[in-house]
């Protein structure tokens, strides 16, 4: 019972800093809709209400309206044109926490306002409970800022209830009640806010298995495969004499129909992910003079293949095989002066091809890299531009096309 009221006060354990940072990003996307929806009723609702002043605050109604139509409903409808605004997903939080504020806040002031012969003064409380609802659920206020506005506004009404109204005295089960259905109210949110959450942590920890496995697990056997499709069809003179040897005709079609699925599969999760492909961060590399070309991938295989078509176009230029990021680190260090081109993989064992790129960070190494991976997960590309250093990515197999591409002066 302890941990379940200490995890509804502080809410889900958070992913590690980038996993967090990106889930976010994802989880604002995907709430982004309910959020403008919560604005659009609360909007209305508050508004409508305005019709209960006549008969409910008859002789304060006027003072009601200015705080219901001339302070928390234009907020409200400013706060939903501002939400398709991109300042408004950069400050998402706070917005969002001020207008549940100000919609309590009013409520708060109506019941300041209230005489005690008016019915207001007895049930407009029910208002305040419908805004700790509202914030809870589809507001979307993260479970810690909802659980701190249920505070304030509990806290506030008890000031006015009992400090300025003397309920205590006057209607001291009146009060009770009141502040009992407020609690209620807020626990119940709490719990839909928590398992909402929970729900939406899970479903994205899902995608990124699945969009791993997909990118990564799946695409790295096809993509040795179908290198050693090319490397064995080069050694063949046509088309035509590829089609006489039946069975390896039919593999090297497997082999494209099992990349193109994994490749829809991606673009299909990349979407709901709300990723946007990006494909205009390449650099040009055609008054470069490389010196050497290095290919880092822990597959010997892979690395045997890439190194076999760089020989077939360009077989004068020289080339260095890495299955150890250190040792390959090393070599840069040595070799300052020289302008180099690197092909690194991402997912090694020893030390992933970003840890690779920090590294050159520190200690100020400048080689050009081509990330060649057999990932195809738009986050590993994004990332990858993000340094200066990579010029270009490419998922496995390397084909010919590429390496003129790059080295068009040693062609």
């Amino acid at each position: 019972m302890i941990y379940i009221i200490k995890e509804l006060i502080y809410g889900h354990e958070k992913f590690s800093p980038e996993l967090e940072k990106n889930f976010q990003n994802y989880y604002l996307q995907s709430i982004l809709p309910l959020i403008r929806f919560a604005f659009l009723l609360g909007t209305i609702l508050y508004s409508a209400f305005g019709i209960l002043d006549i008969y409910l605050m008859p002789e304060t109604k006027y003072y009601v309206w200015i705080i219901r139509f001339g302070f928390v409903v234009p907020i409200l409808i400013l706060t939903l044109i501002l939400s398709y605004k991109p300042f408004y997903l950069k400050h998402y939080k706070f917005i969002n926490f001020f207008s549940g504020f100000v919609a309590g806040l009013g409520i708060l002031l109506m019941i300041l306002l209230s005489k005690e012969n008016e019915l207001g003064y007895f049930y407009y409380i029910d208002g305040l409970n419908l805004i700790i609802l509202w914030m809870y659920s589809i507001l979307r206020l993260s479970i810690r800022l909802s659980n701190l506005l249920a505070f304030l506004f509990i806290f506030l009404y008890t000031i006015i209830a009992v400090g300025i109204k003397n309920l205590n005295f006057s209607h001291p089960a009146f009060l009770t009640g009141n502040l009992f259905f407020m609690v209620s109210s807020a626990f119940l949110g709490s719990i839909v806010n928590f398992v909402w959450e929970g729900y939406s942590r899970n479903k994205y920890s899902q995608f990124q298995k699945i969009r791993y496995l997909n990118s990564h697990s799946l695409r790295a056997p096809t993509a040795r495969m179908l290198g050693l499709i090319d490397s064995f069809s080069n050694t063949i003179e046509s088309n035509k004499e590829i089609k006489t040897i039946n069975w390896f005709y039919l593999l090297a079609e497997s082999g494209k129909d099992i990349d193109k699925s994994i490749n829809e599969l991606n673009s299909y999760l990349t979407e709901i992910n709300h990723l946007v492909n990006n494909n205009s961060d390449e650099i040009s590399t055609e008054d470069l003079l490389f010196d050497e070309v290095y290919f880092v991938d822990d597959d010997s295989i892979v690395n045997m293949l890439s190194k076999g078509i760089v020989e077939k176009v360009c077989p004068d230029i020289p080339i260095k095989i890495f299955t150890s990021p250190n040792v390959a680190l090393g070599n840069l260090e040595n070799s300052r002066d020289k302008i180099i081109l690197l092909f690194l993989d991402i997912n090694m064992p020893e030390m992933s091809g970003f840890d690779f790129l920090e590294v050159c960070l520190e200690k100020k190494l400048k080689p050009y890299v081509v990330m060649l991976t057999s990932s195809i997960d738009e986050e590993d590309k994004l990332r990858s531009f993000s340094f200066n250093c990579v010029i270009a990515y490419i998922s496995k197999p390397l084909k010919p096309k590429h390496i003129h591409k790059f080295l068009n002066s040693w062609v």
